[in-house]
């Protein structure tokens, strides 16, 4: 006869195998491993209804550790677990899953499953979840939007943030870039709100305008020319309706001044007369 041993045979010749609360050799002994996020307790009882499973054996096997898997550790033991996403090696093995690694530093992590639990499964401390991009240090949720086509806070839009580009008069115009609201002929006054160049040749103060003008040109006039030497006037095959007397678009419906098609204004001499923008 000798101490029990935690299995099925029957060590100390009392006719039965070990009993609840009984005395064996096992008690005591240290359970588990304290590698990772676990810890090593010790053993208080055996149960041979109990197995842990293939993962805790595999991983203390490998560590050279004795286990039995009728063991019943104390309650402060963290045996190896399946890993989950949290930035811990769970199943204890000392090598942390690449896709729990917060590689690109910002510590955000991406892995599926990744949440605040509490307890021995919680985030490692100082990081946070739902990363959409592992690689890139600038991209993380609550990260300030930048103007760039990219989703850098994690919401699942790009450059929406209306004030990204907001400093010297310029906003967000995607998919192009910041532009300058106040002077870009493109974007003037809003994003993708282009200046008619037919009316404008200049973006001033967000407002489009003919050259030194101030302001774009007015019905039936066509700025010609580039930017501040631009001037509005009446031109053959333009906006004018009628007809063009020097820099003026005249109706061009009267005996005085007939015509159409922005062509020179003629003078109906009786007895002709307008008809239609031609003298008969």
């Amino acid at each position: 006869p000798t101490l029990e041993h935690c299995d099925a045979n029957n060590w100390n010749c009392d006719d039965h195998t070990i009993a609840p609360g009984e005395s064996f050799v096992d008690l005591n002994k240290s359970c588990g491993t304290s590698v990772g996020n676990c810890k090593a307790g010790k053993v208080t009882a055996c149960d041979l209804s109990k197995t842990e499973p293939a993962l805790v054996k595999q991983v203390l096997a490998a560590q050279k550790l004795a286990f039995n898997e009728h063991w019943v550790c104390s309650s402060d033991t963290w045996l190896p677990a399946p890993e989950v996403c949290n930035g811990k090696d769970d199943d204890c093995d000392g090598v942390l899953p690449a896709n729990e690694l917060d590689s690109d530093t910002d510590k955000f992590l991406a892995c599926s499953g990744c949440s605040k639990g509490g307890g021995r499964f919680d985030l490692a401390a100082g990081l946070d979840c739902n990363d959409c991009n592992p690689t890139a240090p600038s991209i993380y949720p609550g990260a300030e939007e930048q103007c760039n086509n990219l989703d850098d806070n994690c919401n699942g839009q790009r450059d929406e943030t209306p004030n990204v580009c907001s400093k010297g008069g310029s906003a967000c115009c995607y998919p192009n870039g910041c532009r300058n609201l106040s002077t870009e002929l493109d974007h003037c006054g809003g994003c993708n709100q282009p200046c008619d160049a037919k009316v404008s040749s200049l973006c001033v103060s967000a407002k489009c305008v003919c050259g030194s003008t101030g302001s774009a040109c007015g019905p039936g006039l066509n700025c010609t020319g580039i930017g501040s030497a631009a001037l509005c006037s009446c031109i053959p095959g333009g906006r004018c309706a009628g007809c063009c007397t020097a820099s003026a678009c005249d109706p061009g419906t009267t005996s005085a001044a007939c015509g159409k098609g922005g062509q020179a204004c003629a003078v109906c001499t009786a007895p002709k007369t307008c008809q239609a923008g031609v003298c008969l």
